[in-house]
């Protein structure tokens, strides 16, 4: 989910070593050897058809439900009055500093320009605990007075962009990414097989987001595609999940259709996006390549969630020097007022760029390696994505209707 400290872009929407006795009986991390040390996990919660992750803030612990975000940067939850007052729906979760001992007030206040909305308070920092590990730096967050996020069921969002653009300070990197903390700097994330639909836009799911490592072993049918994050246009710097994209060509019925794409395009990888944004000057091509008739779906038209599948077609594009494809089936996404009709899955963007959020995503285990624990600068990491399409028992699959 973008917001418009990455507008440059072009956006649409929106330490030493760890022991075995690393993990302190509470649950606090120690110093020691990080060969040593775990992964943290965070099973994925559907809200509403948003993709959550739960952590706690405070002593005592407070749960919050946050959108896990790798398309922004902040670390954000609602105060106790916004959650009360401010739009959205009801009984979402908050975070009150009042009623917790170890909360530290900054007196810096921060707001965050999404393009789906805004959101602004004070930023305060304290304990973070996930899955019972509790980490020993504080963790800093907007503890926000003010949101206009009408749709957003939960209690805020946790940025997985880079640090570089986490404003006040409040990446969660820098509490969880550090040697003493997790022995790896690369988050895993498996979305689950879970569809939402009109009627059921909770389901529950298997997904999982693993801070410090990844499982591409189990979920993966094949080895990691790794590409290269690119740094921001100045080029001194890290700020979002973004590759180049070289080419891009479609399949059906033995027809191939490649796609004019521009010099230097990218795409950005963004679960906090449902869709995918693509060049409005492909879209009209990309559509009707695949099966679909985009004059129809402009005009309102809700395709089939059968026939949407029964296209048989493939979309495949260049990242760098790897191929990627998605088929029809798998960007098949019920629930478009009814559940026998799916969503168009493209979003016409006057861009060269693309964005690829979770009618994407939800094909894969990803892999977002910061390519260092230190991510200051281009001198210091190379960043870098690994994408490896799901084995068929893990694959969110729609049942034709």
């Amino acid at each position: 989910m973008w917001y418009l400290n990455t507008l440059a872009f072009g956006s649409l929407s929106t330490l030493a070593l760890a022991s075995a006795s690393s993990i302190h009986p509470l649950g606090v991390r120690q110093n020691g050897y990080s060969s040593e040390l775990k992964p943290v996990t965070a099973p994925i919660k559907i809200l509403n058809s948003y993709s959550t992750i739960e952590l706690l803030l405070g002593t005592p612990p407070q749960t919050v439900d946050l959108l896990f975000d790798t398309g922004s940067g902040p670390l954000w939850v609602l105060g106790p009055s916004c959650a009360q007052s401010c739009l959205g729906p009801a009984n979402r979760s908050f975070f009150d500093p009042s009623l917790s001992s170890t909360a530290q007030y900054t007196a810096r206040h921060e707001t965050v320009d999404y393009l789906g909305g805004t959101v602004s308070g004070f930023v305060w920092s304290d304990k973070l605990t996930i899955q019972n590990v509790t980490f020993p730096t504080p963790q800093r967050f907007i503890n926000a007075d003010f949101s206009n996020w009408f749709a957003l069921p939960a209690g805020g969002f946790v940025g997985l962009a880079f640090p570089s653009i986490a404003l006040g300070n409040t990446s969660i990197y820098d509490v969880l990414f550090h040697p003493t903390q997790i022995p790896d700097h690369r988050t895993g994330i498996y979305l689950g097989n879970a569809s939402t639909t009109a009627s059921n836009t909770s389901p529950p799911t298997n997904g999982i987001v693993t801070f410090g490592g990844s499982d591409e072993e189990k979920y993966g049918s094949e080895p990691l595609k790794w590409v290269d994050v690119l740094p921001a246009p100045a080029g001194d710097e890290y700020e979002i999940w973004r590759v180049p994209v070289g080419a891009a060509k479609t399949s059906r019925n033995g027809n191939l259709t490649t796609l004019n794409i521009q010099p230097g395009a990218s795409a950005i990888f963004d679960t906090g996006a449902g869709l995918i944004s693509a060049p409005e000057s492909i879209i009209e091509e990309l559509y009707n390549s695949l099966g679909f008739n985009y004059t129809a779906i402009t005009e309102g038209y809700r395709p089939l969630c059968s026939d949407v599948i029964g296209y048989n077609a493939s979309l495949t594009l260049t990242f760098g020097e790897i191929e990627v494809t998605v088929t029809t089936a798998d960007l098949a996404r019920p629930g478009y007022t009814e559940d026998q009709y799916c969503f168009p899955p493209f979003n016409p963007w006057d861009s060269d760029r693309w964005i690829l959020g979770k009618a994407f995503l939800q094909s894969f285990y990803s892999v977002w390696d910061l390519g260092g624990w230190k991510v200051s600068g281009v001198a210091d990491v190379k960043p870098r994505l690994g994408l490896s399409y799901l084995k068929d028992e893990y694959q969110p699959r729609v049942s034709p209707v």
